[in-house]
């Protein structure tokens, strides 16, 4: 990322600023709880929220607004393939679909509803989603940002583990969406705040 790109990114108020313009651009109207998640600072953010309250387009509109940044890498997890379908849809869509990011920004894709999902990007970004049920496949990348959908079905070892460690070298950000599902350590990641 260059210098310039990088001080706009880096600046909260400057990195504010460019998501409302591109929501806007997009037609993405954030709000309360989506606004918690695009415009606070985090490293990791919990949301819990009941069905149908907006956790999915909230986390998708994330993951595209980080995947208009040059060669973020994303990955978009749940505890199986069916649950990765609610936000790798909605990006799919505007991405490849729509083109929200240029006529030419996608090199290759695949969405097929039984398995593969990715979204290579120019300049070596890519958005992959992946399923916590086979637990080697979560090995080896280092990631920008993180999705985890249904953050309360996933063992905590799954995210010690596997998880977790694909954010370290890239400094790189989970959100935690999830309906609730008892006291589990997503309650406790949760009652401790964005961190």
């Amino acid at each position: 990322m260059s210098d310039e790109l990088w001080a706009i990114y880096s600046n909260p108020v400057l990195r504010e600023a460019y998501k409302r313009q591109f929501f806007s651009t997009l037609g993405h109207v954030p709000h309360g709880g989506q606004e918690l998640i695009h415009y606070r600072e985090w490293r990791y953010h919990v949301g819990v929220w009941g069905r149908r309250a907006g956790k999915s387009q909230g986390a998708a509109f994330e993951v595209i607004e980080e995947s208009s940044w040059p060669a973020r890498r994303i990955w978009i997890a749940a505890p199986t393939y069916p649950l990765t379908d609610k936000v790798f849809r909605i990006v799919y869509q505007k991405i490849v679909d729509e083109k929200c990011l240029g006529e030419n920004a996608v090199v290759k894709s695949s969405y097929d509803p039984k398995g593969q999902r990715f979204i290579m990007l120019q300049g070596g970004g890519f958005i992959e989603g992946k399923t916590c049920d086979s637990p080697k496949g979560l090995l080896g990348e280092g990631l920008d940002l993180l999705i985890l959908d249904e953050a309360a079905q996933v063992a905590l070892a799954i995210w010690d583990t596997y998880l977790e460690p694909t954010l370290a070298d890239r400094k790189g950000r989970a959100l935690f969406i999830t309906t609730p599902r008892g006291y589990n350590w997503i309650y406790d990641l949760w009652m401790e705040g964005d961190t």
